[in-house]
């Protein structure tokens, strides 16, 4: 008993300190996302009319990837819709034809039946004085009576399911135009929503026209996205360690976008100044799916200045990868993502003109070549 006793108290204590552990490390992460948004805050202080300019482009740009991807999710609700209606009709197609083939040989037992005599059953019984010749003529009578039995009711049968189908046609057309109708409402409000973007772009760009300016931007933004990255990576608390090691797929990594073509290279140099750049930029038309381009853990997922909707994983061994100037997000930080997963859909968020994918490999803080570790093709 005292054995057992002992058991049970070291399997409390065990299950006590695995708790403990769960809670210190969920108390972490909710400590490092309010850091996080802290930092966010502390770099997007307003100070001025450019200041003012970037928190109205951010929440306009934010709008518009949340419409867009509703948008998109309407867009698969509506082509489900269309599939179900299809399919309905031509289940009916065919509930049309096997009604007409079950008239047909109702029609054929008929003319079976007066070929018969159209005799009624006592009289076949008592006019024929040959037995064999009498059950003969019982059993065509008895097959072509049950047998017209069934079809007439195969016949109601199917009468039934187009009944059906019709309600369900009417039913779903009406839904159809229902999704219809919202997403030309969605489409009207994304529309107003990019033209303020537009007229926010022109403020903004007038704001910065001359080079030094553009060349204080491109700094800033720099610093911006290296606080961020110099905090997360100090968050043990954010590791992941997935079944694979990162370090062993260099140049085997899918690339983020399919079929995407390389419109700016890493240590490409910005605006003829000193500045480089630390990731690629891929080309891409608008609302494209992003992938993660290997298992991670979402650190990062939301609007920064630069760099637009962006999201950034950790792979572990100190390794992330950044995917940038998106339309809409769908991850949320926290979210462990597996390799091919969606993660985003393209855009030109960051207040940029050009539709691309900004995608960047950093180890221990420092920007990598993503192009030597994607996969050649």
């Amino acid at each position: 008993k005292k054995i057992i006793a002992l058991f049970a108290l070291a399997f409390f204590a065990v299950t006590v300190a695995g708790a403990t552990k769960t809670n210190i490390k969920t108390t972490k992460l909710k400590t490092i996302s309010k850091k996080i948004t802290s930092l966010q805050k502390k770099l997007s202080t307003v100070k001025s009319k450019r200041d003012d300019l970037t928190r109205s482009l951010k929440a306009a740009e934010i709008h518009i990837g949340t419409i867009a991807k509703s948008i998109n999710k309407t867009q698969t609700q509506l082509l489900n819709k269309e599939k179900l209606l299809k399919s309905t009709k031509a289940k009916q197609t065919g509930y049309h034809l096997q009604l007409t083939q079950q008239k047909t040989l109702l029609a054929k037992q008929i003319r079976a039946a007066y070929m018969l005599g159209r005799q009624p059953y006592l009289k076949i019984l008592f006019n024929h004085e040959n037995p064999e010749e009498t059950s003969r003529y019982l059993h065509y009578y008895q097959y072509l009576g049950k047998a017209r039995i069934k079809i007439i009711d195969r016949i109601k049968q199917t009468t039934k399911k187009i009944d059906t189908t019709a309600q369900m046609i009417q039913k779903e057309t009406q839904n159809l135009m229902q999704i219809k109708h919202k997403q030309e409402k969605q489409k009207e409000t994304l529309k107003h929503e990019q033209n303020q973007r537009q007229n926010l772009l022109k403020s903004v760009n007038l704001d910065i026209k001359n080079k030094s300016k553009r060349l204080e931007k491109l700094y800033t933004n720099k610093k911006y996205l290296e606080n961020i990255i110099k905090h997360l990576n100090q968050q043990k608390a954010y590791g992941y360690y997935p079944g694979k090691s990162f370090e062993t797929m260099r140049g085997k990594l899918h690339w983020p976008i399919i079929k995407g073509r390389i419109i700016q290279y890493f240590n490409q140099i910005l605006l003829h100044s000193e500045l480089h750049s630390t990731g690629i930029l891929i080309d891409s038309p608008v609302g494209k799916k992003v992938h993660a381009v290997f298992p991670g853990k979402v650190v990062f997922a939301d609007w920064l200045r630069g760099f637009g909707l962006l999201v950034i994983l950790q792979h572990g061994q100190n390794y992330m990868s950044l995917y940038g100037r998106n339309q809409s997000l769908y991850v949320k930080t926290g979210q462990i993502v597996q390799a091919g997963q969606v993660i985003a859909t393209t855009g030109n968020s960051g207040g940029f003109k050009k539709t691309a994918l900004y995608f960047e490999i950093r180890h221990n803080e420092n920007a990598v070549n993503p192009q030597t570790w994607l996969a050649a093709g």
